[in-house]
């Protein structure tokens, strides 16, 4: 008893010296009793079942609740919705962020230990969470291309030897785009779901989809950041060499894709077996590699796995002008990336409230098992969501799917280059053109120069419209470049 005061004045004195930190004083039960908040955007079921699912064990630990409203924030505005929460697509972000609608996540709050912001992958952070360099919102869903493949046809031991007799090459994943059409020259014309009738190498879920992830690898290196526009003039790059040659590129494999080059937005065919290979993103991933499958999968349950987009063994260089040859080691790899974001209005009368909901709902401790339930549709955010397994097989993918599915994650999350979907202001605009077109290539309704030299012209046309110099402004944010006068 006599030595216990010593000790106390000895921990006093450390603490005084740096030594170490107090303990923080408990969080205070029930701190936002009374208030509710109001979060709009949670229109598709999936999302509406996930914030259902989480606001219970919130609403007990703050004493505040949670009232889900109906909006369409395709053609709603954060300074016209009356909400404390706004969930809303990436593509979104220059009509949100761009507005001034919308408060900066406080720097309190993503340094908080209990948030640990440095399990963010770099991707989110850097592709879709800031803009101007600031941080406005926060991610519930981390949306990447990847390619869908039958692993019963590629581990096949008559197509490996045809393949190979063929190709003069191993049947395996597709690494580099040409592997990737070699595979689907190969499959297409054969019976691959056992129903008596021709079959396709590929499927697409969106012919534009499927012309940028080509685009990327063909013209976006590591520090070039024009893309579709040159960042210093906005001059529309779609009628470039890396977008006419990903063009050229489809009109050669057009033969290869189910549906005539349809959208197909389900992946349904590649789903019924009738497809070898598919582009699409990796939020199918839950029906397509999961243990057991619903209807849409059910013909190929258990013999899918997914990789990153191939890579090119060329790249063009927008800075130089030229193109240039890779080390056959080192092709050039884009990501594709999109999400879905939650950002609070400066509207809200409940601000502290709403990012404490934030926080609950996509903090490490309770994000991965939302990510990791096929039902709700979200895929990983964090680094820690593409770690361990176990979570995964818990929630119902299958062994083989997880291993799959969570390799191309970590890669896909941790990837230097990457393309993030259009994100600036009247983005929907830009891509109603481009989707046009690319299918019109696919279609072979036009030529692949016919129909990027109008997707040129018309993307010029809505800068000009929306104004050039704020548009400008816009692209620059969306690729975290200053404002150059």
């Amino acid at each position: 008893m006599v030595k216990k005061p010593a000790k106390v004045a000895s921990l006093v004195l450390l603490c005084a010296c740096g030594g170490c930190k107090p303990p923080a004083a408990p969080a205070p039960k029930n701190p936002f009793q009374g208030v509710t908040i109001r979060v709009a955007g949670a229109d598709r079921p999936e999302l509406a079942a996930w914030v259902n699912s989480q606001r219970g064990e919130w609403t007990a630990q703050s004493g505040a609740q949670v009232e889900l409203i109906a909006s369409d924030p395709a053609g709603s505005t954060p300074a016209t919705i009356d909400a404390d929460i706004i969930i809303f697509e990436s593509t979104r972000m220059g009509a949100v962020a761009g507005s001034g609608s919308v408060v900066r996540v406080p720097k309190g709050f993503l340094n908080s230990v209990s948030y640990e912001p440095r399990d963010l992958a770099p991707i989110v952070h850097e592709h879709l969470i800031v803009w101007d360099r600031q941080t406005y919102a926060l991610p519930v869903s981390a949306d990447a291309l990847v390619v869908y493949y039958r692993t019963d046809l590629i581990a096949d031991e008559k197509h490996r030897a045809g393949f190979e007799r063929q190709v003069g090459r191993p049947l395996t994943a597709p690494n580099t785009w040409g592997d990737f059409d070699a595979i689907a020259q190969y499959f297409t014309g054969q019976d691959l779901n056992g129903d008596g009738a021709a079959d396709h190498g590929v499927a697409v879920v969106g012919a534009a989809d499927a012309l940028v992830a080509r685009a990327a690898a063909l013209g976006k290196s590591p520090l070039n950041l024009s893309f579709y526009f040159d960042v210093n003039t906005l001059a529309p790059l779609a009628a470039g060499p890396a977008f006419r040659e990903a063009a050229e590129q489809w009109t050669k494999a057009a033969g290869c894709l189910s549906g005539a080059g349809d959208d197909d937005p389900q992946l349904a065919t590649f789903a019924a077996g009738a497809a070898a290979l598919a582009i699409g993103p990796a939020s199918l991933a839950g029906r397509l590699l999961a243990a057991e499958s619903d209807d849409l999968a059910a013909s190929v349950a258990g013999r899918v796995a997914c990789s990153p987009l191939p890579a090119s063994p060329r790249v063009y260089l927008h800075d130089k002008q030229a193109w240039r040859d890779l080390p056959a080691d080192s092709p050039n790899r884009a990501a594709v990336v999109w999400g879905t974001l939650a950002a609070v209005p400066t509207s809200s009368s409940h601000a502290d409230a709403a990012f404490d909901f934030l926080g609950f709902l996509t903090d490490r401790e309770h994000s991965l098992a939302s990510v990791a339930a096929p039902s709700y549709g979200l895929t990983p955010y964090r680094l820690s969501h593409v770690i361990d397994s176990a979570t995964w097989l818990g929630a119902g993918w299958s062994a083989a799917g997880a291993e799959s599915y969570l390799t191309s994650m970590r890669e896909t999350l941790s990837q230097a280059n990457a393309v993030s979907v259009l994100r600036i202001g009247h983005a929907d605009e830009y891509q109603d053109v481009l989707d046009e077109q690319a299918r019109a290539v696919v279609k072979k309704a036009a030529t692949p120069k016919a129909a990027l030299d109008t997707v040129a012209k018309s993307w010029q046309s809505i800068s000009e419209r929306h104004g050039l110099d704020a548009q400008r402004r816009h692209y620059r944010y969306s690729v975290g470049m200053p404002v150059v006068y």
